[in-house]
């Protein structure tokens, strides 16, 4: 290519650019896997067989015990999002197998094939810390239990227990590791994991108790102070609102309050108005801080009826 600019026929670029139909049709695939991997795809590199429609970012059908293979080999390399999406590639296939027929669901081998990568996403989940998305691979794996054989529902079962003690259910962990048992009651890895999670939940519940105890401490301290900030108030507000009770003599209208103090007998209503006003207006002081503190005079008015 002649170089712009002058320089005489001859005289060519460093490194040419690709152009045409080829360059765009690289430019746009370039920008498909940008916009996949924006979104959290993790994109598989074929080798020729490994996708069934050329277009990256899905998840490519793949016989299952080749899948089981290239996974073991992204798994064992560290390539923990690659190995989930070979297995996910067999569990396509299985899928693909089991729409075959109702003589499908019962076939052995594909339920054992289907728990095996199941549980090989599960572990791959596991070593990525996604303990969550690790317990709903067992879930799967286990979706058709009762086809498989009790030595790969024990497998299964305990690789659940592990996902929900590394997420601190420890309550779930301990069912899962119950129903484990029963299946086979001599499993020597369960009964240690039941007997540490075991530990382990009595020690967490212990804990609670202990938060939970200086929590409530806490919140009644400070109902405390609260309490007592208010009977302060209120104190104070009953020293302002121009009522003095005698000592001894007359309503302890604090202990009235409280509902503490005797009802009246009635004998001497003139008294019992007079007090029931008085306090009336202590009550008003204290519920809304108007009082009569410096007032030379009050007058109140009283509607009533008489039997």
């Amino acid at each position: 290519q002649v170089a712009p600019g002058g320089g005489g026929p001859g005289r060519s670029r460093g490194a040419s650019a690709v152009s045409g139909p080829a360059g765009a049709m690289a430019d746009d695939e370039a920008a498909m896997r940008a916009a996949l991997a924006a979104k959290g795809f993790d994109i598989i590199e074929g080798d020729g067989s490994d996708s069934d429609d050329g277009i990256p970012g899905r998840i490519p059908s793949l016989e299952p015990g080749v899948a089981r293979e290239k996974g073991k080999a992204a798994f064992d390399k560290g390539k923990y999002d690659k190995a989930i999406k070979y297995w996910q590639g067999g569990l396509k296939a299985i899928l693909s197998a089991l729409c075959a027929g109702p003589h499908a669901l019962g076939d052995q081998n594909l339920s054992e094939l289907d728990l095996t990568l199941n549980l090989n996403i599960a572990m791959a989940y596991m070593k990525k810390g996604d303990f969550e998305m690790a317990d709903r691979s067992v879930d799967k794996a286990l979706a058709r239990r009762d086809a498989l054989p009790p030595n790969l529902v024990t497998k299964a079962l305990y690789r659940k227990a592990s996902a929900q003690r590394a997420m601190h259910r420890l309550e779930e962990c301990l069912e899962t590791l119950k129903d484990l048992l029963e299946v086979e009651a001599g499993n020597t890895a369960a009964k240690q994991m039941q007997n540490e999670v075991d530990r382990e939940w009595k020690l967490q519940c212990r804990q609670q108790k202990k938060n939970m105890k200086k929590l409530f401490d806490t919140l009644s301290g400070e109902n405390k102070v609260e309490e007592e900030r208010a009977r302060e108030e209120r104190r104070a507000r009953r020293d302002q609102c121009g009522v003095v009770w005698i000592a001894g003599e007359d309503v302890d209208s604090d202990a009235f309050s409280r509902g503490d103090a005797p009802a009246a007998d009635g004998k001497d209503w003139g008294l019992a108005l007079s007090r029931t006003s008085l306090w009336a207006i202590e009550q008003l002081a204290l519920e809304t801080g108007a009082g009569l503190h410096g007032a030379e005079r009050a007058s109140a008015w009283f509607l009533g009826a008489s039997s």
